[in-house]
């Protein structure tokens, strides 16, 4: 229909207008496309974001600063037209009129906050993110020590003298697979975990491909290609 009412001229494209100039320019602190991606992104994780609109001396909307959504503490409401922003110190309100509220409605109340895509993928995101903090503790040792071991009817004394030996011969790379010899009961246990039992990259990738099918992204955008072929990465490029 737009190409047809273009073709006959009764659509005329309109280049040079000030909300153009406001969408194309933004704030100083970021360009039109920065800001579009950024509230962008808010849409898609959190459902909802908002625009202060800064005015020029004719009152017209001069700049556009985009807010997130965890700022905005509050909406308007019949006894309060205001907007409450909270950022780190500052506390404020903003009048209804010079605030926009872009936002995706959430099913259950649809006259309340906005509801993200990421939000509906909180558990699958949360899990990818706790496997691989987990990972991450392990090069930390957990807190956990590697071995327990006793000494049989040992005092503290004895105990200090036995750790002060073993991580003088044992302590350190160039000191690996070395015997250690004691007198007495010594009672070694090995506390460790499998990463192999504990499946961590079937999980991650499980969870990921969830993500991939909520969204509806084709693998091959991202770059998973294990199950893919020519035939495939050319309909996914296309899609």
């Amino acid at each position: 229909m737009l190409a047809g009412a273009k073709q006959v001229g009764e659509l005329r494209e309109i280049v040079a207008h000030p909300l153009l100039d406001l969408i194309d320019n933004a704030n100083p602190v970021m360009t039109g496309r920065t800001a579009r991606q950024i509230s962008q992104a808010y849409l898609d994780l959190k459902g909802e974001v908002f625009w202060v609109l800064e005015r020029n001396g004719a009152g017209a909307p001069a700049e556009i600063w985009p807010v997130p959504p965890h700022w905005v503490t509050d909406t308007p409401s019949a006894t309060r037209p205001t907007y409450r922003v909270s950022f780190r110190g500052w506390q404020g309100e903003i009048p209804e009129s010079e605030m926009v509220w872009l936002r995706d409605p959430d099913l259950e109340n649809p006259y309340g906050r906005g509801a993200g895509i990421a939000e509906a993928l909180g558990d699958e995101l949360e899990t990818d993110e706790y496997a691989a903090k987990h990972t991450k503790a392990w090069f930390y040792n957990r807190a956990v020590p590697e071995l327990l071991i006793g000494v049989e009817q040992g005092n503290e004394e004895d105990l200090r003298r036995a750790k002060q030996r073993w991580e003088d011969e044992h302590r350190g790379f160039f000191r690996a697979y070395r015997t250690h010899w004691h007198k007495g009961k010594l009672n070694v246990v090995k506390l460790g975990q499998s990463f192999q039992n504990m499946q961590l990259v079937e999980l991650r990738e499980y969870e990921r491909d969830v993500v991939i099918n909520v969204w509806g992204v084709p693998p091959e955008i991202l770059g998973i290609v294990e199950n893919s072929n020519r035939a495939t990465i050319d309909a996914s490029d296309y899609s």
